[in-house]
Order: C-alpha cells, then structure tokens, then sequence
C-alpha cells in the first residue's frame, strides 16, 4: 500500500522516502536462507503429520492438509518477487504466474476424499519445498553463553 498508494499529503516528503524504500524491498524482498529453510521443514512435518493421522482421523488429516497447503503457496510467493498478493487474490495471482501449479492447488481444494487431497497437496509440495516430510537440513554453528555470563538461558 505504502508503494503503489497515493500519498494526498506529504509537507517533508517523509513519505516520498518510505515509498521508495518500499519499492526497494518489493522489487527485492529480504529473505534469509535459514528462515527459508525452517519454514520449508515446518511445512513438510505438517504434511507428515496429516499422513501419519489420515487413516484414523480424517478430519484432523484435512486440518493440517490445509494449513500445509496454504503455508506453501505464502512461502511459494515469499520467495520469489515482487510480492506477497492480497489474500483474496492469492489463487488467481498464482494462476497467472504459474498456471500448472495452480491446477495442482485447484485438484487438491476439489478432491473428495482425503488420500486425494494428501496425494495432491503432495504434487504442490514436490515442486514448492522439494519435500513430503522429514528432511535433512544444516545449520550454522550456534555460539551460546556459558550459564551466569548474561545469557538468556539462566531465567
């Protein structure tokens, strides 16, 4: 909004600056690879989390089906400019700029069954996160404080 809004008042130019900065950010969003690869991880353990409930609780398995699914396409967006849509527009922004993938998310919304909609959600996975479930992931070195030297772990 701060970019592409009109701006009916700006004395000091303050906003003429911010505008700028965000046109910045949008045409290159600030993404840190290990926040991309935590989310990616987050995303695939819920995937498996419906797999490993779908035969005795379907319902709870269409629960993390769909927050699996919607966590992948606002990653999807995140990762790649300009910009994360408008909630409302999210699917028909997607369906412009990747009609396949759409057609994927679209099976998985009008699947009938759940093992369908599991199956489905799969494909978008595959080609968003590279994953269905657990995997490998490196982080760098943590350096922690030892107790009593104002670390946050002595609360």
């Amino acid at each position: 909004m701060l970019t592409t809004g009109f701006v009916m008042y700006d004395p000091d130019a303050t906003m003429a600056s911010l505008r700028r900065e965000g046109q910045g950010v949008l045409a290159d969003p600030p993404v840190a690879p290990e926040d991309t690869t935590l989310t990616r991880y987050r995303i695939a353990a819920m995937y498996e989390d419906a797999i490993d409930v779908i035969d005795r609780d379907p319902h709870t398995a269409r629960v993390f089906l769909h927050g699996t699914l919607w966590q992948t396409l606002i990653h999807f967006f995140r990762v790649q400019p300009p910009f994360i849509p408008r909630t409302k527009g999210l699917l028909s922004t997607l369906r412009d700029i990747d009609p396949e993938l759409h057609g994927r998310v679209t099976d998985a919304l009008t699947a009938h069954d759940t093992m369908t909609a599991a199956e489905s959600i799969g494909r978008v996975l595959d080609v968003v996160i590279g994953a269905r479930g657990f995997f490998e992931w490196e982080t760098d070195e943590e350096h922690l404080l030892p107790p009593g030297e104002g670390s946050s772990n002595d609360r």
